[in-house]
């Protein structure tokens, strides 16, 4: 069964679906131990191995240096707080756009709210996941900021932003577009958009001139994690043939489909340690750009935050 996060996965778990595959993935070399530390919450309930990766993503934000050497500007530092993001975010757009009698410029596409309140602390459930952890003057703090960046500062385009800038869709909508283009300086998505930023330079645009920075934060970094993956379904008449499907997906085969192709990072992390995943020969614009990925995988990315009190869907929908 095709999978996808965390609340998933408990879901299926809870009521049967899938099996439990913690001890042929111990025996067949696709077990926990075998993808990345972060990720365990995102394929694990109590300690039991419920889905292999397909894929891993984490989320960062991609540069485009060419928009800020045009502003005579430097690329911003790997690791910022959320004032530092502000303060050059202003410059950046007062910049871009002062030759312009309407705002067609913006800083970044977006710096969404779990990483922001994460970043202060915060956790969307209390510590024994039985009630909400957000009625806290701190998430108020950080919803009036990202409020701000959007509507006072226009440093973050709004929906009527977006919907304002004629621009053709695609593969991720229309932000890799305007970030393409140089009207956003900054992209918060996962190594998976270069399969969109070749897709450019194959269509006739130059190369971007790539870097990437993380998340800026208040005063703990964070980013998020997510994973697709596959389950086996219990109800299966071919149990010992499904199995064989992650063993699979932890092959050096698959996992190479993955770097080659860029579709975020490949399951099992000791293959990402090879120059074709850091320097594609193909792409020298990219040099650099792909181990900050594993670094964010070994340092700040987290998976979800699940309650087995409340479907995850609901609590992210009265969060929202």
């Amino acid at each position: 069964i095709d999978t996808r996060w965390g609340r998933q996965v408990r879901l299926f778990s809870r009521v049967g679906i899938i099996r439990d595959m913690t001890d042929i993935a111990r025996a067949n070399g696709f077990s926990v131990d075998d993808t990345w530390a972060a990720i365990e919450s995102e394929i694990a309930v109590d300690g039991r191995q419920y889905m292999y990766p397909c894929n891993v993503a984490v989320r960062l934000l991609w540069v485009n240096r060419a928009t800020f050497a045009a502003q005579g500007m430097e690329v911003p530092p790997t690791r910022w707080s959320c004032d530092q993001f502000e303060r050059i975010g202003k410059e950046y757009v007062s910049r871009a756009n002062a030759q312009s009698d309407r705002q067609t410029h913006f800083f970044c596409d977006d710096v969404p709210l779990e990483v922001l309140y994460r970043s202060v602390g915060l956790s969307i459930f209390n510590e024994t996941s039985t009630a909400s952890a957000l009625n806290d003057p701190r998430y108020a703090e950080v919803l009036e900021r990202r409020r701000s960046w959007i509507y006072d500062l226009h440093l973050l385009p709004s929906p009527d932003d977006l919907s304002a800038m004629q621009v053709a869709g695609g593969w991720g909508g229309a932000s890799p577009r305007l970030f393409n283009e140089g009207r956003l300086g900054l992209l918060y998505s996962g190594r998976y958009m270069l399969i969109q930023f070749r897709q450019f330079v194959l269509d006739g645009d130059e190369p971007l001139q790539l870097a990437v920075v993380e998340p800026p934060h208040g005063t703990f970094p964070n980013t998020r994690t997510t994973v697709r993956g596959a389950a086996i379904y219990r109800g299966g008449d071919h149990q010992d043939l499904a199995e064989l499907f992650p063993r699979y997906l932890a092959s050096e085969l698959y996992n190479q489909l993955i770097i080659d192709g860029t579709d975020a990072l490949p399951p099992n992390p000791r293959f990402v340690e090879s120059r074709s995943f850091t320097h594609p020969p193909d792409w020298p614009n990219e040099w650099g750009c792909h181990q900050p990925f594993v670094d964010a995988m070994h340092t700040t990315a987290i998976g979800g935050s699940y309650s087995p009190f409340i479907l995850s869907s609901d609590a992210e929908r009265i969060r929202d």
